[in-house]
């Protein structure tokens, strides 16, 4: 790596990576939450929407393929943004989406 500007360059790497193997990981854990909302018997009584959602999604955070990338996923934004202050956004944005979009597809596949 080289120094630009007194810092490395590739020291936002970690982070982009991190967000695009997570995108991959918490769709993965999204598919066995919705498998196994799919699994339950349905109520013969009509559930209020509003509670019926947040009980779907306390489970889903109940879900550790789910929430454990999740919690990594927006410890690497927080890092990016942190990191992003320092760099120029002409090429952190293009730069970003390429790294992402490339780990998203190798941690897809």
């Amino acid at each position: 790596m080289t120094k630009i500007d007194g810092r490395r360059s590739g020291e936002d790497g970690d982070s982009r990576a991190c967000l695009g193997a997570t995108n991959a990981l918490m769709r993965k854990g999204a598919i066995k939450w919705d498998e196994a909302i799919k699994s339950l018997p349905q109520p013969n009584t009509p559930q209020h929407k509003i509670m019926t959602t947040l009980k779907n999604w306390f489970k889903l955070k109940l879900i550790w393929q789910y929430s454990l990338p999740f919690v990594l996923n927006l410890s690497a934004s927080a890092t990016f943004f942190a990191i992003l202050s320092d760099t120029p956004i002409s090429l952190a944005i293009p730069v970003t989406n390429a790294t992402t979009f490339a780990a998203t597809a190798v941690f897809g596949w």
